[in-house]
C-alpha cells in the first residue's frame, strides 16, 4: 500500500494498494467485512384478559435474565428493573435471548469485567453482535486470529474441495502451458489463491487488521486437539508437511 498525492484542488493524500498481476486475485478486492424466534420462559407465565404478558411475568423474566449476567451479585436491581421496563416487549425478549451470546463473545475478546446489567439493557448492546450470533441456539465464539479455534475453522474449510479456477490472463496462461517447475509452482499459487476464498479472507483480515472472526460453536471442541508448534523446533518440518498434505494433497 502506498500514499500518494491526490492531485486537483484539495491536494489530499490518497491510499493506493498494490495490484496483483492476476486481475482476478482476491488480493485486488476489498476485504469483506465480517439469525434472531422468541422462546417463552416457562408454562407459568401469566397473561391478562387481553392476552398481554403481565408485569409479574416480566419481572420473573428479568430475574432469570439478570442471574445470567456476570456482575449479577454486585448489580443494582432497581436500575436493571427501570432499564428493563423502558424497553419494548420485543426488545426485552431479544435482550434475554441474546444475553448468553453477548457474554460469550465478550469473554472470547478477553474481557474479565462487565458493567452493570442496566447498561446492557439501556444501550441495547445485543444489537452490536454479528448477524449470525443467534444461530446454533445462540452459541457463538470469537476465533482470535491464528488461535486454535481460528485454526479449526481454517482446516475445516480446507477439507472441502477447492473452488474452480478463474481463467488466467495471457501471461499466466503462457506460464501454465509451458510446463516444468515454473508451471507447477504457478498452479499451486493459484490453488492457494482461488481454491478456498474464505481462508484467503481469514488470512487477509488477520494480517491487515489483526482481527479474528465470529463462528458457530459446533466445531469449537476440536480446538482442544490442537497442539502449538513453534517455528523451527524439532517437529516443525513434520507439521508443515502434514499441512501441505491436507491442504494441497502434496
Amino acid at each position: 500500500m502506498h500514499v500518494v498525492g491526490e492531485g486537483g484542488a484539495r491536494g489530499g493524500p490518497k491510499v493506493v494498494h498494490e495490484v496483483d498481476q492476476d486481475k482476478n486475485s482476491p488480493l485486488n478486492n476489498p476485504i469483506p467485512v465480517q439469525e434472531r424466534k422468541c422462546v417463552r420462559e416457562g408454562e407459568s407465565d401469566k397473561n391478562d384478559n387481553n392476552g398481554t404478558v403481565t408485569r409479574e411475568t416480566w419481572m420473573r423474566r428479568l430475574k432469570k435474565a439478570h442471574e445470567r449476567w456476570p456482575s449479577y451479585e454486585s448489580d443494582g436491581n432497581k436500575d436493571a428493573e427501570k432499564a428493563w421496563f423502558a424497553l419494548s416487549s420485543e426488545d426485552r425478549e431479544q435482550a434475554s435471548k441474546m444475553l448468553n451470546a453477548y457474554v460469550a463473545v465478550c469473554k472470547r475478546q478477553g474481557r474479565t469485567k462487565f458493567r452493570v446489567f442496566a447498561n446492557y439493557l439501556s444501550e441495547k448492546l445485543w444489537e452490536k453482535l454479528p448477524a449470525n450470533a443467534a444461530s446454533n441456539g445462540g452459541s457463538v465464539e470469537l476465533a482470535k486470529a491464528y488461535g486454535k479455534i481460528w485454526g479449526v475453522y481454517r482446516f475445516a474449510d480446507l477439507l472441502n474441495p477447492p473452488n474452480s479456477m478463474p481463467k488466467p490472463p495471457a501471461t499466466i496462461e503462457g506460464i501454465l502451458n509451458g510446463g516444468g517447475e515454473q508451471a507447477e509452482a504457478e498452479k499451486l499459487r493459484r490453488l492457494a489463491l482461488y481454491g478456498w476464498p474464505r481462508v484467503v479472507d481469514m488470512h487477509n483480515h488477520a494480517a491487515r487488521r489483526g482481527g479474528g472472526l465470529t463462528v458457530k460453536g459446533k466445531l469449537v471442541p476440536l480446538a482442544d486437539e490442537f497442539l502449538q508448534v513453534r517455528v523451527g523446533n524439532d517437529i516443525w518440518p513434520e507439521r508443515v508437511n502434514d499441512f501441505e498434505t491436507v491442504a494441497f494433497g502434496l
